[in-house]
């Protein structure tokens, strides 16, 4: 299924979002909080991680998709058709190297029934009706021999962003017992190539990890409590996931014990009241797991090194949040260049590394309250379920950071 152009504009506000946060547990709207979507299954552990990608790829983006969400990316199919597939959840990750020139992204499209993967097949894999006539060519072959069931395929297509690059694209797509699964690889500019083998290597450890998931395996870097422990996002625009420890640490990754790393789960949501001008401002939560109190503790004592590297942070004056050892820091986010305009708060709590961040905040100091109050619900989520969410902020806060003008004053 080639993602439609609406998708391809939310993956790049995506990333947009994401940047300041992506040095630490670094995420279309998710229609529940997972794992719920998709029935009980737990759709965010089937998709390919950091560990199956080739090298210099990283995490862009992973978040779930709602049927309407879907269906406002092809505008010129009736709502109707999308909402008769039988579709239950749908969940995207996506990695790009660090150019932009590639992705690689899977999904995974859960339906109530078998039979209802063949019907959300034939709409979603037939580019006659998904790529509009003169937006591009395409080209099915058969599915990949050995990997999941039919209905499967591969499609070969190309087309060009409007006012951006031409993109080429790969995606293999099958079954699996009432999943419909995709493995795309796209490039970005004029003549440049999709390796081949690389969506059959994917799909064919794709369909695998699946399998795995749904017979009940124990998956490395999977720790399925923790998405209950992270509050949720009010805005639509949220993106989470699981997080292998390169994906949660970045740069600060090789500061970590990666023996004592279990997993991460992250929420980051836009409260922006125009995405066309800025995500700002951003909010993102997350926990990381590790094998005992101290390995979380090794981690919270290098939470500089999380911080993201293309920006002078200031380490604040505060030393634990509801009781517990916690780092904070004020620097400049990516939405005011050369403003402080963010903060970021770090909390140990036994076995866990907290997370919170607020990013493109009108001020410094509104950032640091925010993130304070923040910390302080995700450490009550995380120790007795209470304050987890649907999470707010105030609207004197729901405002980009500063407009698009380069010499613009904040918002206040």
């Amino acid at each position: 299924m080639r993602r439609p152009l609406a998708a391809v504009l939310a993956l790049l506000l995506c990333v947009l979002a994401l940047a300041p946060a992506a040095g630490v547990l670094a995420q279309e709207a998710s229609p529940v909080a997972s794992p719920a979507a998709g029935g009980d299954v737990d759709l965010a552990a089937m998709t390919l991680d950091s560990t199956a990608m080739p090298a210099g790829y990283t995490l862009a983006a992973e978040y779930f998709h709602t049927v309407d969400a879907l269906a406002q990316g092809y505008p010129f199919i009736p709502v109707a058709e999308f909402a008769a597939l039988g579709i239950t959840g749908y969940y995207e990750s996506n990695y790009a190297n660090a150019d932009g020139s590639g992705d690689v992204r899977s999904y995974v499209i859960a339906y109530e029934s078998e039979a209802d993967v063949q019907t959300g097949f034939d709409l979603l894999e037939d580019e006659s009706r998904t790529i509009p006539e003169g937006d591009g060519t395409w080209e099915d072959e058969p599915g990949l021999a050995g990997v999941g069931a039919a209905p499967s395929e591969v499609t070969m297509a190309t087309y060009q962003i409007p006012d951006g690059p031409v993109v080429a694209n790969v995606d293999a797509t099958f079954r699996v017992d009432r999943f419909h699964l995709g493995v795309a690889a796209s490039a970005y500019g004029e003549g440049a190539p999709v390796d081949l083998a690389l969506v059959e290597d994917l799909a064919a450890k794709f369909a695998e990890r699946v399998t795995a998931v749904l017979s009940g395996e124990e998956i490395p870097g999977i720790d399925t409590t923790l998405p209950a422990l992270v509050p949720t996002l009010g805005p639509s625009d949220v993106r989470e996931g699981y997080l292998t420890v390169t994906d949660a640490f970045r740069a600060g990754a090789p500061s970590v014990d990666a023996d004592a790393f279990v997993s991460a789960y992250e929420r980051g949501g836009s409260f922006s009241p125009d995405l066309s001008i800025s995500p700002a401002p951003v909010l993102t939560v997350g926990v990381a797991r590790f094998a005992d109190a101290d390995a979380a503790l090794d981690a919270l004592a290098n939470a500089d090194e999380f911080m993201p590297v293309e920006t002078e942070t200031v380490r604040a004056d505060l030393d634990e949040v509801a009781g517990h050892p916690a780092a904070g820091f004020a620097y400049a986010g990516a939405f005011s260049p050369g403003q402080t305009d963010s903060f970021r708060i770090f909390v140990a709590v036994d076995d866990l590394l907290i997370v919170a961040a607020a990013d493109g905040i009108a001020s410094v100091d509104d950032a640091e309250d925010l993130a304070r109050g923040f910390a302080e619900d995700a450490v009550a989520c995380a120790t007795d379920g209470t304050s987890c969410g649907p999470y707010a902020i105030s609207p004197d806060l729901a405002v980009p950071a500063a407009p698009l003008e380069p010499e613009a004053s904040p918002v206040a």
